[in-house]
């Protein structure tokens, strides 16, 4: 039997190509040429994680589906990579770094990178946020076994149609909101919610799939361009490098929904107010989470719900 490397199904082996999704030796190799920092598909992780096809390759790190062979599932796998810094040997797969500054840079956005990934498998409990099962070391950085999701981000769904119904982007909001809510009884912020970070489940189900901190951090510190990030969902005050307090998360909530219900992405760090499927309530509810000034906005959520069940009578 052999096993696709797009779905990781298996199939017999008079097969060319899986006959579940039509992926093929002859698209991994497509992949690799087009992808070559990728790892090759079927290379195997801690003698246990077999990995497949790339699902996301940023300019920080790449995301892989793959098959746990102990507990026999599909997994997802992250992998710590970013780009400029470090280079992929084709003999071992390991990764050098090519001189003490740029180690320098490639370990700190490292240690931010698995700070994340733990602080991810801490929160397991919260409904709303990807689980992250194990952290392992192996080619001179570090993989993050995650649990694989079927669907697409926010940010993709937005690509493809622009504007989300009123009902569904108020779903999200809700969702989004009592996350957060969770994440702030903890003493936690995210800090750098935007699109990317919000999985949409072909089930219906809305996740949080990374905090952004880690990368942002990282950065900041190597001095590389800002512009990489949706800078426009972050805070001003965070934008100029201050800590993120519960209300620059809201602000963030703001922008996004308001991004959803208007089909535009933000002009000059401010949200369309007047455009697609935005009514007035809509509108006075962007406006405040959305204060340039932080006083001026709700200061966590308890304070949001509060204020909007007066709005609303």
């Amino acid at each position: 039997m052999k096993k696709c490397m797009g779905c990781m199904r298996d199939y017999g082996e008079e097969y060319n190509q899986c006959p579940a999704c039509g992926y093929s030796q002859e698209q991994a190799d497509a992949d690799k040429k087009r992808m070559p920092e990728i790892l090759p598909a079927g290379t195997i992780l801690s003698g246990r994680y077999i990995l497949g096809r790339v699902l996301s390759n940023t300019d920080y790190s790449i995301i892989y589906m793959a098959w746990d062979a102990l507990l026999l599932k599909r997994v997802a796998v992250r992998e710590y990579f970013p780009v400029g810094l470090g280079r992929r040997s084709k003999r071992t797969n390991k990764i050098s770094v090519q001189n003490s500054e740029k180690k320098k840079m490639f370990l700190y956005g490292l240690h931010a990178f698995e700070k994340e990934m733990i602080l991810l498998h801490k929160m397991q409990d919260i409904t709303g946020i990807v689980e992250v099962y194990r952290c392992i070391r192996e080619n001179n950085t570090t993989y993050a076994v995650m649990e694989y999701l079927q669907g697409c981000t926010l940010q993709d769904r937005m690509d493809q149609e622009k504007r989300i119904s009123p009902g569904e982007a108020g779903q999200i909001f809700r969702g989004l909101a009592g996350v957060l809510e969770n994440l702030h009884a903890r003493g936690i912020c995210h800090g750098n919610l935007s699109p990317d970070s919000i999985y949409l489940e072909d089930t219906g189900r809305m996740r949080l799939i990374d905090f952004g901190g880690a990368k942002l951090q990282a950065y900041r510190k190597i001095g590389a361009e800002m512009e990489i990030f949706q800078t426009a969902y972050l805070a001003p005050e965070v934008m100029k490098g201050q800590a993120p307090e519960k209300n620059a998360d809201l602000y963030s909530l703001g922008m996004i929904y308001a991004r959803m219900l208007s089909g535009k992405e933000p002009k000059e760090g401010r949200p369309r107010l007047k455009s697609g499927n935005m009514d007035l309530e809509a509108q006075k509810l962007i406006q405040y989470l959305t204060a340039a000034k932080a006083e001026q906005r709700p200061e966590n959520v308890q304070q949001l719900r509060a204020w909007m069940e007066r709005e609303n009578g």
